[in-house]
């Protein structure tokens, strides 16, 4: 078999699920030719899939000797700060400062002569690129804003980066000015196209992750560039010069470490959620039935389950001894990556059939109805969830999280306290496993907040897509008025 079949049947293998078969036929590629940077990386990507995220870094840092100065650094160099993201930071090399070592490896930007208008108060256009314009959490996040988008003050386009299209591109589109594809474009291309389309604020909305173009923004593509949604932090790229969050995500009081990108705190938090199926087609919140123990679940990538995640949910579950755990993860439709997971639980006292392990349901609706299976939801640490948290709080799930320093590890703590559930947020693992405990032995109160969760979300305005956009514009609309005194005043 060639090298480059071989390498494909792996990357299907991968794309099905099948991590073990994966990372078999990608060892076999590397034992035939050592010296292949893709076969690293892709390595790289199929340990991340199963969780082995040290295995993923040192795959990675293979990846990266050999890709030195060829075409497919880049790519890895992201998957890379990527999954840095997964693990807790190392003594003295915090996320932060992996990432700041990427954007020092990038060539200075050329700032062309811009031919912008340079008026504080006038229409703005702002452009949106990212790979996930479609059936994808971004997008209805995104979707929330650009239905309340002021479009007197905004105009918008989108850059699209992904070959495939859905019903949620069509609906985005629906809601723009302009749409471009430039899945096929150099980045030369799309940076010459987003500068003589005099796009004034340029976001990116996808980070280190798939179907980005973070070259283009190394480039300076735009007079004003910033970073949100698509990635838990600043991605390191210095010409991007803000990245959106707020206030309990990066506090004020603390001195932000990171340089080239700022701080830009959103008032009304960072996410309004768009739920992603109409109130008719949104399975309902069911008032769970007597049953022996409680069901703690996650649904997030089994990546996240870093050690320290394991480690704390294996402490609230031999201290809870009827409690079970549902999770649910692509690749738990391989036998040897559930056997992992179950051994891992083993290992910290927790038998092997407490644990319910579901691969990836068909359809959204499916999806959200497992929720009706979970009494508590346990979050991720240090990179917590978004989409997941949402969910949970939506279906009626009360969801227990834990902030740490990184910004990955603080998007559950925005999004309680913001719903006014502060007791629902720990700072360590002690506090989460109490935290925990206490929801587990209180009944009536799960009960409470599944029949009153999505009232209280809508009260707190997370799910107020007009509110957003107000804090969204303004603050915008702050950065651009900031450059157009700096260009006046020089």
């Amino acid at each position: 078999m060639e090298l480059r079949e071989q390498m494909q049947l792996a990357l299907d293998a991968l794309r099905a699920g099948k991590v073990t078969e994966s990372v078999s036929q990608l060892q076999e590629v590397i034992a035939r030719a050592p010296a292949v940077a893709a076969a690293w990386a892709n390595l790289g990507n199929a340990e991340r899939e199963r969780g082995q995220i040290d295995a993923a870094l040192q795959a990675y840092d293979q990846a990266l000797r050999f890709a030195e100065g060829g075409p497919d650094a880049d790519w890895i160099w992201s998957n890379y700060l990527m999954t840095q993201c997964y693990r807790e930071a190392e003594p003295g090399r915090p996320c932060w400062q992996i990432h700041e070592q990427w954007g020092q490896r990038l060539a200075p930007a050329q700032e062309p002569t811009w031919r912008h208008r340079w008026d504080a108060d006038r229409r703005l256009h702002v452009g949106w690129v990212s790979g996930d314009f479609r059936w994808h959490s971004v997008a209805f996040f995104l979707l929330a804003l650009l239905r309340n988008l002021d479009r007197e003050q905004f105009e918008v386009t989108c850059f699209s980066n992904h070959p495939d299209t859905d019903e949620m591109t069509e609906i985005l589109r629906s809601q723009v000015d302009a749409w471009v594809d430039i899945h096929e474009a150099s980045d030369e291309r799309v940076l010459q196209q987003i500068r003589r389309s005099r796009v004034d604020v340029l976001v990116d909305l996808s980070g280190h992750s798939a179907y980005h173009r973070m070259a283009v923004f190394a480039k300076r593509a735009a007079p004003v560039q910033l970073s949100w949604l698509g990635y838990p932090g600043p991605t390191g790229n210095p010409e991007i010069d803000f990245w959106m969050t707020d206030a309990i995500i990066c506090p004020p009081s603390e001195s932000c470490p990171w340089k080239g990108s700022r701080p830009l705190r959103l008032n009304a938090g960072c996410h309004a959620y768009h739920p992603p199926l109409s109130e008719s087609e949104m399975p309902p919140v069911a008032v769970r039935t007597e049953h022996p123990g409680p069901t703690l679940g996650c649904f997030n990538h089994r990546a996240k389950l870093s050690r320290e995640t394991v480690e704390m949910w294996a402490e609230v579950l031999n201290a809870a001894p009827t409690a079970r755990l549902l999770l649910k993860s692509r690749c738990y439709q391989d036998a040897q990556a559930c056997d992992e997971i179950r051994q891992q639980f083993q290992a910290l006292g927790v038998a092997a059939e407490r644990l319910e392990l579901w691969a990836r349901t068909p359809s959204t609706r499916e999806h959200l109805e497992g929720y009706q299976q979970m009494d508590i939801a346990l979050d991720t640490y240090p990179y917590a969830g978004t989409t997941t948290t949402f969910e949970s709080l939506w279906m009626g799930v009360p969801v227990v999280t834990r902030c740490g320093v990184e910004p990955a590890s603080r998007v559950g703590a925005s999004i309680l306290r913001q719903l006014g559930r502060s007791e629902w947020v720990a700072s360590d693992r002690r506090g989460f496993v109490q935290a925990a405990l206490r929801l587990i032995e209180d009944a009536a109160q799960r009960k409470d907040f599944r029949t009153t969760a999505r009232e209280a979300m809508r009260l707190s305005g997370l799910t107020d897509g007009a509110r957003f956009a107000r804090s969204w514009q303004a603050a915008v609309r702050g950065v651009w008025q900031e450059q157009v005194r700096k260009r006046t005043e020089s």
